[in-house]
């Protein structure tokens, strides 16, 4: 019996004969009954269908290499496993893959600034650079300039065939970004006839809709020897907003783990590992730093014969889980007033008294998936006409427009100055005399942080348009000796816009915090000083002491819209 493998690498095909008994055939022919002939060659067909059977197709090099094995991984998928998913993205679904990590999903592009509305794959986690993304074994144009990562979305949908992900050892044939591994994206060249496709649906929580709906319409020319295909698709995902979600924190603090065990509290069991534990939210954790009203930092003294009405207004004699010790922190009210912290050990109610970490007021606006909208045209030309000739033309446009509202608002630290004076004129009675017996004696100043919930979120919107060009040919030069050639022109233009809204003027900023009092009146401190080459006419003093304290015409004049323009050639 003899047994054919056959294993196909670049276009190369192997045979392997397997030699095995061949005593089932020596018999005498003359001596074989009429069913002996007839059960020889049931066995003969059976063994010719398994050979069939045992081809394997291994694809991802561009190099035609005859006499070699992949001794990496590849994984083939295709395109009806993905788009039978339901997702709209063929970058979500491919991030179903062991091998990728969702580093830039369809939620996680809202991670960064400028990345809202992107799919872009990761290998092994090793990070979007060293993941070479190509289609039909060829380049593709980057969706961010001054990057090289390719956005899934612009990958037409319907003219998929499969999808070849090659992990590892890839570098040596495509280069440096190809480290992680190499995703192929095969489209058909094949297609005759028309398609169309809808798809729409919501979560089980009734929010985050998405709908697409494409076409596709394909004809065979010449015998068959060309073949024309034109695919147009559209689709459109909904912007999920955390408030949407309210078991996330959106109003009470996102879930996660605490330490929850007292270092110094009679406890003979201690091992000098805090215990941990997960919190489920409702409450949850919130910022123990930060709050949306302002929170005043205040640091425990030593003692002293002189100082115990300070200690007793901002020393708990606690300490945390690991050992340090917990202050009594203070945090604006809405009212303006200023109100202590009171500790726990779970650390939750730690900053920022009743109005720490995000308040519905600030958040409900922030989104935990950006809205998405996309159009996209492709044609493909295949021709063959001989083995020596197969030209191809490949041709896009793709445009995808996206939304994003960050869940992190600016906030006062760092680069927005935490330092306030102790005579700002915006701060209350009740907020100085509170100040004057927490801060050192003489202290002229005092430190704050906050999250600017009520200056408005930091938004994005995104235009991205992505203009591809393939034509060439291949063919098959030597098939005795496997010699191969392609050649073929690729030309891809990238062109961004996007406005961020939300941002502060950090000048304008600096000038409207120093408020003064003049003339009964609370002005900028530039326009009541001695210098007149400092004046602002438009400055607007700004209160930020407590929540929704900014006047709409002090935000008008320290929040700014910007705007970007990039682009991108290959």
């Amino acid at each position: 019996m003899i047994k054919k493998s056959h294993l196909m690498v670049a276009g190369s095909v192997l045979s392997l004969a397997l030699l095995g008994s061949t005593s089932a055939f020596a018999q005498d022919t003359k001596k074989q009954t009429e069913e002996e002939k007839a059960a020889a060659e049931v066995e003969a067909d059976a063994v010719e269908e398994e050979a069939k059977s045992d081809q394997i197709i291994v694809t991802g090099s561009r190099i035609s290499r005859p006499n070699e094995v992949s001794a990496v991984p590849i994984t083939t998928v295709e395109a009806d496993d993905l788009v039978g998913r339901g997702d709209v993205s063929l970058g979500d679904s491919l991030n179903k893959l062991p091998a990728l990590r969702s580093t830039f999903s369809l939620a996680n592009s809202t991670g960064a600034i400028g990345t809202a509305g992107l799919n872009i794959l990761d290998l092994r986690g090793l990070g979007t650079p060293r993941t070479l993304v190509m289609v039909n074994g060829r380049r593709h144009v980057t969706a961010q300039p001054g990057q090289y990562t390719v956005d899934v979305n612009t990958i037409p949908t319907d003219l998929l065939q499969r999808v070849d992900v090659v992990t590892g050892g890839s570098s040596a044939v495509y280069g440096s970004d190809a480290i992680a591994g190499v995703v192929n994206f095969v489209l058909r060249k094949d297609f005759e006839g028309v398609k169309l496709r809808g798809q729409g649906g919501i979560s089980t929580y009734g929010d985050r809709g998405a709908r697409s709906l494409s076409g596709i319409a394909g004809k065979n020319f010449f015998d068959g020897r060309v073949n024309a295909a034109v695919a147009l698709e559209y689709s459109k995902n909904d912007a999920l907003f955390v408030s949407d979600r309210d078991y996330l924190g959106a109003y009470t603090g996102a879930p996660g783990y605490i330490t929850d065990q007292i270092t110094n509290a009679p406890n003979r069991n201690f091992d000098g590992i805090p215990n941990v534990r997960f919190i489920a939210g409702n409450p949850g954790i919130t910022f123990g730093n930060i709050s949306t009203g302002g929170y005043v930092l205040t640091s425990c003294p030593a003692a002293s014969p002189t100082n115990a009405a300070l200690r007793a207004q901002v020393c708990t004699g606690q300490l945390t889980p690991t050992g340090g010790r917990i202050n009594f922190n203070y945090a604006f009210m809405p009212d303006g007033s200023l109100a202590r912290d009171v500790p726990a050990f779970d650390n939750r109610p730690i900053g920022g008294g009743v109005l720490g970490g995000l308040s519905a007021t600030g958040i409900e606006g922030a989104m935990l998936q950006p809205g998405v909208e996309r159009y996209s045209a492709n044609l493909i030309l295949s021709g063959d006409f001989s083995s020596l000739f197969s030209p191809f033309i490949e041709a896009k446009y793709v445009r995808v427009n996206s939304t994003q509202q960050s869940v992190q608002p600016s906030f006062i630290a760092g680069t927005l100055s935490p330092v306030f004076s102790i005579n700002n004129p915006f701060l209350t009675a009740q907020a100085r005399t509170t100040l004057t017996s927490i801060l050192p004696t003489g202290a002229t100043t005092f430190t704050m942080q906050r999250f600017n919930n009520d200056f408005g979120t930091r938004a994005e919107n995104h235009s991205r348009e992505t203009y591809r060009f393939v034509a060439g040919a291949s063919g098959e030069i030597d098939e005795s000796s496997n010699t191969r050639y392609e050649v073929a022109f690729n030309y891809g233009r990238t062109e961004n816009y996007y406005e961020t809204g939300g941002n502060v003027n950090l000048q304008r900023y600096r000038n409207a915090i120093n408020a003064v009092l003049s003339g009964g009146q609370i002005v900028c401190g530039i326009n009541a000083d001695a210098d007149p080459n400092n004046n602002d006419a438009a400055c607007v003093p700004l209160n930020v002491f407590g929540q929704g304290a900014p006047s709409k015409a002090a935000l008008d004049y320290i929040i700014y819209k910007s705007s970007r323009e990039q682009w991108a050639e290959q």
